[in-house]
């Protein structure tokens, strides 16, 4: 069965490739502002893109990366596989090693972003020409504009598969719809994307359902012989593409130390005391999917915010704030979902099969988010909004469908023009809205300010030259802070070998940067307060911070000053009712202990006194610091030292 003939209204060949271009667009023009400043990723970002660049080298990836689901099963194990890495590669062995790291990523990210656009819009254009590619390019256009500039190249795995996921959506479509040749196509994709981040495995699994379901309908219903159906140039394609994706995998699960990944996961799979629950789910799928702000850019960071597990008498809870009311995300979940089933049996009656396929794949996807989110564990440092980032797709997906299938019911008694031209109009404002720079306090893009400091770090490393490996040292660091893995891919990028010994960052870098005792230094990381009054045994190879030297004086001046006037006395502190071990601490500070008062005034509790009248008697010292905490606390947060021990490589 075929759909009726494209939109008799059909645009030229040049507007077609217009809009094409305006989806494209964001992605390019991100990828080359990155690339004019100098941009570089730090955080997770980083560590992603040093294993991109190991690819073809001694340090090969044969795995995915380090997954923080290990938090929740209490066994180390990394993302299925290394494709993400692979397909990146290309670009850090020109653009990265031409121009730098960052120069690779940004190129590297940005056109797997835009090829997955054109995928998308190509397979909108198998199955119906421009009438449903232009619905492809619209989703396409409306999580890009949701996702924002700096996201399109961001090389994070939570971010960089939203566009894969919306390509194996309409590639679904396709296979419910009956285009099996699409399937080759369908297997790689998913395979990408599930070695990729293990937290779309559910979502998957009922898709891959959903075709084997389909596949056997057709098989049932066609009249040619099974043997002349499956022993075809399809299935050979899908088959060697399967063997080709996983084969890494599979080598490492074989030959690879100890037990295999593979098996790990397996094992383990479902493992964790703590669900997000049938109540929470149904909200969270509401709070994205049923009700606004939907998958809109406004929503993106709030919807969903980023929740520890709360402590209680029966064991840690998952109580996710700002989040809809039970009743009301129960109902408007069931809202959508009826609508939906409807859509699907009208358009199937007036056989519009593919945007029939779409509601459908639409509907299955809703109800498999709230089953599987139900079931879904938590790890110990709680909920994340990129755990369950998927369901932005989704929601952009249900959207466009029930748009799509609202036209394909009116037929020709809408005007077919202007529908044309409405969606024409809405994929090009999209497009043009995301050219301006946009940057979601989301992810390792939230810890984009430390680039400032490590600029300057990065500059103190050309200058080092070990000699041999050297040991980072990762014991002490705070969880998740940005400074180590931008550290360690300029180490790369310089060509300095290191190494580590911290068991779940091996299993990041690879098991050759295992530490072994060969190494020739240490390299300690120091930051915040105790980097900004560093004066410590160790040799410094870099000591550096948002500011320039001058700046620097002028604040630490500012923090001296009223350092000296606290350890003085010359100030009246109420300190009744503070919580903790403040008012000792204050005690402490008004007693004399230099020590003490530093990270008092460092930390920037002096405008929290003040915003709460706590300080009846101050001194122009106080004052000035209080004024300038924002300049403060940049200076502290963002001040960063490396030391080797031993020494080697010091400063003059």
């Amino acid at each position: 069965m075929t759909d009726p003939s494209p939109d008799p209204i059909e645009p030229p060949d040049w507007v077609r490739w217009a809009i094409r271009a305006l989806v494209i667009l964001p992605i390019v023009v991100a990828s080359a502002r990155a690339v004019a400043t100098g941009w570089f990723p730090v955080g997770d970002s980083a560590l992603l893109a040093v294993r991109a660049r190991d690819v073809g080298t001694a340090h090969h990836p044969l795995l995915g990366s380090w997954t923080s689901a290990s938090l929740t099963i209490g066994v180390d194990v990394n993302n299925p596989g290394p494709l993400y890495a692979d397909l990146l590669a290309p670009f850090m062995w020109t653009f990265g090693r031409w121009f730098g790291i960052g120069t690779g990523v940004a190129i590297g990210v940005g056109a797997f972003n835009a090829g997955f656009v054109a995928a998308t819009a190509w397979v909108g254009s198998r199955l119906g020409g421009w009438r449903v590619e232009r619905w492809a390019l619209l989703m396409c256009a409306a999580l890009a504009w949701s996702m924002g500039s700096e996201l399109l190249i961001d090389i994070w795995q939570p971010h960089a598969l939203l566009l894969p996921f919306t390509c194996v959506l309409m590639l679904t479509v396709g296979l419910v719809s009956g285009r099996w040749t699409l399937l080759p196509g369908w297997l790689a994709v998913v395979s990408l994307i599930v070695q990729t981040h293990v937290g779309y495995i559910y979502v998957l699994a009922v898709l891959s359902l959903v075709v084997v379901v389909a596949g056997v309908i057709a098989l049932t219903a066609s009249e040619a012989p099974v043997r002349e159906i499956v022993v075809c140039r399809t299935t050979f394609w899908s088959a060697g593409l399967l063997a080709i994706a996983w084969l890494q995998p599979v080598i490492e699960q074989l030959f690879g130390e100890g037990e295999g990944n593979l098996s790990r996961l397996a094992r383990n799979a479902g493992g964790g005391d703590v669900t997000i629950g049938a109540g929470t789910s149904v909200k969270l799928v509401a709070g994205v999917v049923a009700l606004p702000p939907w998958w809109t850019r406004f929503g993106f960071e709030e919807s969903v915010a980023s929740t520890p597990l709360t402590p209680s008498p029966d064991g840690p809870l998952l109580l996710v704030p700002d989040l809809p009311n039970g009743p009301v995300a129960l109902v408007a979940v069931a809202a959508v979902v009826v609508m939906l089933a409807w859509l699907t049996v009208l358009l199937r009656r007036r056989t519009s099969h593919v945007a029939a396929a779409a509601t459908a794949i639409a509907l299955v996807g809703v109800v498999t988010a709230v089953a599987s989110l139900t079931i879904q564990t938590v790890s110990i440092v709680g909920l994340g909004s990129h755990h369950v980032r998927w369901l932005w797709v989704l929601s952009v997906f249900v959207w466009v469908s029930i748009a799509w299938a609202a036209v394909e019911l009116a037929g020709e008694r809408f005007a077919v023009r202007p529908v044309n031209a409405a969606v024409i109009s809405a994929i090009a404002l999209l497009g043009v809205a995301n050219l301006t720079f946009t940057a979601h306090d989301v992810g390792p893009t939230a810890d984009r300010a430390a680039a400032d400091t490590l600029e300057r770090t990065f500059d103190d490393l050309t200058s080092f030259e070990p000699g041999g490996p050297v040991r980072y040292d990762v014991d002490d660091l705070r969880p998740f802070e940005a400074w180590s893995s931008a550290v360690q891919m300029r180490l790369r990028e310089l060509g300095t070998e290191f190494r580590v010994d911290d068991a779940g960052v091996v299993r990041q870098l690879g098991n050759r940067r295992r530490a072994d005792g060969s190494e020739v230094t240490t390299i300690r990381q120091i930051e915040r307060g105790a980097a900004v009054r560093y004066d410590g045994p160790g040799c410094v190879i870099s000591r550096a911070s948002p500011f320039d030297a001058d700046q620097e004086a002028e604040i630490d001046a500012l923090v001296d000053a009223a350092v000296d006037d606290l350890v003085a006395g010359r100030v009246d502190l109420r300190l009744d009712g503070l919580p903790g071990d403040l008012p000792a601490r204050f005690e402490q500070a008004l007693a004399g202990d230099r020590g003490v008062a530093f990270v008092l005034v460092a930390d920037g509790l002096l405008p929290l006194l003040a915003a709460e009248d706590r300080i009846p008697v101050g001194s122009e010292a106080i004052d000035a610091a209080i004024e300038s905490a924002a300049l403060i606390d940049r200076r502290v947060v963002g001040t960063l030292v490396l030391v080797t021990e031993p020494p080697l490589g010091c400063e003059p």
